[in-house]
């Protein structure tokens, strides 16, 4: 394949590596992966921790950070082209502060879509994408 993408399904294996070194196999040389998984490092689970509504025991056995995916393709033989990060984080917490901790969310609303570019520019929202390359070593 010249390409394969895994959108959310990673983090539901329970040997993320095997599956890895599975895709990198049926790749073609140059070939490409764009992967997709919950990212632990984001803004939602700093805030929310254990509510995040991605952290599900039984449906997620694996957890991701850049680094520790990162270092995950690293090992399989990828070198990471660009990745970004994107979410809802802050509609999720404003949902959450609004409507279980009964909180005044109106600054949240009115500044959510600058909160979320910026949460999403430093690499902290919810969902974390990479682009990847088969490497020849």
């Amino acid at each position: 394949f010249d390409v394969i993408t895994m959108y959310d399904v990673l983090e539901h294996s329970y040997d993320p590596r095997t599956m890895m070194e599975s895709a990198v196999r049926l790749l073609n040389e140059n070939g490409l992966i764009v992967i997709y998984v919950p990212n632990w490092d984001s803004a939602v689970r700093e805030v929310l921790g254990t509510n995040t509504f991605w952290i599900w025991g039984i449906f997620h056995l694996s957890y991701f950070t850049l680094k520790t995916l990162g270092q995950l393709t690293e090992q399989v033989n990828l070198e990471i082209i660009e990745y970004d990060t994107q979410g809802l984080d802050w509609a999720d917490i404003t949902w959450w502060s609004e409507n279980i901790e009964n909180k005044n969310v109106d600054l949240l609303k009115e500044n959510i879509e600058l909160l979320q570019f910026t949460t999403n520019a430093a690499g902290l929202g919810a969902g974390l994408r990479l682009y990847l390359r088969k490497t020849t070593r």
